[in-house]
């Protein structure tokens, strides 16, 4: 085996090493990204379904204190009435 054949087989290494390394990298910080935006989007939609219930729960009292509003109203107007 000559010197030329060693270097050429070093720089062919090196130059698989120097391809390899970035792309396990990037495919590690991928993998993390996308578990990261699962849990996200999970949470996210936890938090969809809990301010629904919440608007819900509000709109709900909100209609209970209109209907309260409506029927004093009507018991005053038959107060003044008499």
């Amino acid at each position: 085996m000559t010197w030329e054949i060693a270097l050429g087989i070093f720089a062919l290494l090196g130059f698989v090493i120097a391809l390899v390394k970035p792309i396990v990298s990037l495919t590690q910080v991928i993998t993390r990204l996308n578990s990261n935006f699962e849990a996200l989007t999970k949470e996210f939609r936890e938090f969809n379904k809990a301010n629904r219930n919440e608007h819900k729960e509000l709109w709900d009292h909100n209609a209970e204190q209109d209907k309260l509003l409506r029927d004093h109203g009507q018991r005053l107007h038959d107060l003044d009435g008499k």
